[in-house]
C-alpha cells in the first residue's frame, strides 16, 4: 500500500493530480479516496 501526502490546500488542482499520477504503478489495482470533511481536526 502507498499512502500520499500533500498539503492543505494543495498548490493547485495540477499538483495533486500530479502526485495521484506519480503513486499509481503497473502493480496498482485499487485507489481508495476518503472523503474528508473537517481538514483541521
Amino acid at each position: 500500500m502507498r499512502k500520499i501526502s500533500f498539503p492543505v490546500p494543495p498548490p493547485s488542482l495540477d499538483d495533486l493530480v500530479r502526485r495521484f499520477e506519480e503513486a499509481i504503478g503497473p502493480r496498482t489495482r485499487v485507489l481508495h479516496f476518503c472523503h474528508i470533511t473537517n481538514l483541521t481536526g
